[in-house]
């Protein structure tokens, strides 16, 4: 899990810099195979990343600006009417409750592309 996760913040960064190179030259830099990177996104894409190719200058990029981010937050010690005055009113913060039905999709996503990484790698036939 630790490995898919670093992946995905690898992908992140080369995402945000625009400097990934088609998707064979992508995913031979991350040393995964090309279904593997396209699993990879698709995951990202199901989380809320909008990712694109541009052909021309031969890189996959964000469509709008951020980052990526998975790991531990401390629960806000603001209200909701605060986060709302701090965000212009946007609602742009997850609800406990909506991260929760995302979990199990999540860790079978997450599940799926690391078996297929062992698969890859024949390391299951050493065991």
């Amino acid at each position: 899990m630790q490995k898919c996760l670093e992946r995905i913040s690898q992908i992140d960064r080369s995402l945000r810099f625009k400097k990934t190179g088609t998707a064979d030259e992508f995913a031979r830099k991350l040393c995964i195979s090309r279904s593997t990177l396209f699993e990879m996104f698709s995951l990202m894409k199901d989380f809320g990343a909008e990712i694109a190719y541009c052909p021309h200058r031969q890189t996959y990029y964000y469509t709008q600006e951020g980052r990526f981010e998975i790991g531990f937050k401390p629960q806000n010690k603001l209200s909701e009417d605060d986060m709302e005055k701090i965000s212009g009113g946007n609602k742009k913060y997850f609800a406990q409750s909506d991260i929760i039905g995302h979990l199990p999709f999540m860790f079978a996503t997450v599940n799926k592309i690391v078996d297929h990484q062992f698969t890859e790698l024949n390391i299951l036939s050493n065991f």
